[in-house]
């Protein structure tokens, strides 16, 4: 083997122990003793995959801890993230390279929605959400209806709901909320979060109460 390839092969292994920390894939943070693990309740965007990654890449992880809650569905243990005692999420959250998103379970609920609120004023006005489907978005509603049926809720912002800006909580979705509550939305400005899709204008779905704020207590 010439000398300049064995002296390539070291830099390569080199540079692979030192970045033993990484992110992949999304929400998924790979650490060379912890393996793959998915961090649970945020979401990374494409716009901020890149810069999250070089944010991890230049942590101190040599005190590294993980509390997992379950597997995602791949199979990936999921859960919180510590570097130094600090909780992973919370730091992305602050540094604007992720929005708190719940799907179900609530732990560190408090602090990660803390962290948003002081760092990120990023809403998308409801008049641009048509630019964005397929993309995750946090807005600002003021609901004009409420209707509860076949097992689903649709929350409309007009009286013409054909082409208004709607959210909708699925069948699936729906045993998770009050309806009671749902229903006491009708009237007031709230700021929700999720992904824009066409249906009838711009909608955006809706899987735990968490993704939607009461902006009016």
């Amino acid at each position: 083997m010439k000398p300049s390839i064995v002296i390539f092969l070291i830099v390569l292994i080199v540079a692979r122990v030192g970045n033993a920390a990484q992110l992949k894939e999304n929400r998924v943070f790979y650490d060379s003793k912890l393996g793959h693990i998915a961090l649970m309740n945020i979401i990374i965007t494409p716009e901020q995959y890149h810069l999250a990654q070089q944010y991890i890449k230049h942590r101190d992880t040599d005190l590294i801890s993980f509390k997992r809650i379950q597997n995602d569905r791949y199979g990936n243990p999921e859960g919180y993230v510590f570097l130094n005692d600090q909780l992973l999420q919370a730091m992305l959250i602050e540094e604007k390279l992720a929005y708190h998103y719940v799907m179900t379970d609530t732990n560190y609920t408090d602090q990660l929605i803390a962290a948003e609120l002081t760092h990120h004023d990023d809403y998308i006005e409801p008049e641009k959400l048509v630019l964005h489907e397929g993309k995750f978005v946090r807005t600002k509603l003021k609901i004009y209806d409420v209707a509860v049926k076949r097992h689903q809720a649709f929350l409309n912002t007009s009286p013409n709901w054909k082409d208004d800006v709607s959210v909708a909580v699925g069948p699936f979705a729906l045993s998770r909320f009050d309806v009671q509550w749902l229903q006491n939305l009708k009237g007031k400005h709230i700021a929700v979060r999720g992904w824009v899709r066409d249906y009838n204008g711009p909608l955006i779905d809706v899987h735990h109460p968490s993704h939607m704020l009461i902006l009016d207590e």
